[in-house]
């Protein structure tokens, strides 16, 4: 009888953390989606408000890296308050690998296709690096850490 409570107790424990995961892994893709988003529509608020503040945070690009919060804030203030203006880029995801680092931290991976207004493709591999932020008294968000674009050769 023993044995059946604590194998009981071990599955429901499971179920619990299995859900939770869930939960996270689609409030990261959310995010990560939510970030390109903002981007495309140069929602200056939107993406800062995306991106954990704390002095270990990056965005790479292939021509550059900022590291740190502060940082990334000024290179986003001014490349999206100048030209060029908000974007009608039509983006799919596909191939995402979500993978929870702790209760604090996920990983996230996917392929982006973007077609552009003038019909041009192109394709990347998105990386991201999330953390759990939790204001005072909250349940915590998830807050972009590291974020790494990597342009692809068109998939065979």
């Amino acid at each position: 009888m023993k044995t059946k409570l604590f194998t009981l107790a071990l599955l429901l424990i499971s179920a619990g953390s299995f859900a939770q995961n869930t939960a996270d892994a689609e409030a990261v893709k959310k995010a990560c989606i939510t970030e390109t988003e903002n981007f495309d529509k140069r929602d200056l608020p939107a993406i800062l408000a995306g991106f954990a503040d704390v002095p270990y945070a990056s965005r790479y690009w292939t021509n550059n890296a900022y590291n740190g919060a502060a940082t990334i804030r000024a290179v986003y203030t001014k490349y999206v308050t100048g030209p060029p203006q908000a974007s009608s880029t039509k983006r799919e995801r596909s191939n995402w690998q979500l993978q929870p680092l702790g209760d604090k931290h996920f990983w996230a991976t996917y392929d982006q296709t973007s077609t552009g207004p003038d019909g041009k493709v192109s394709y990347s591999k998105e990386v991201r690096l999330l953390e759990k932020v939790v204001q005072s008294g909250g349940a915590g968000q998830w807050k972009l850490v590291s974020v790494i674009n990597l342009p692809m050769p068109e998939p065979k």
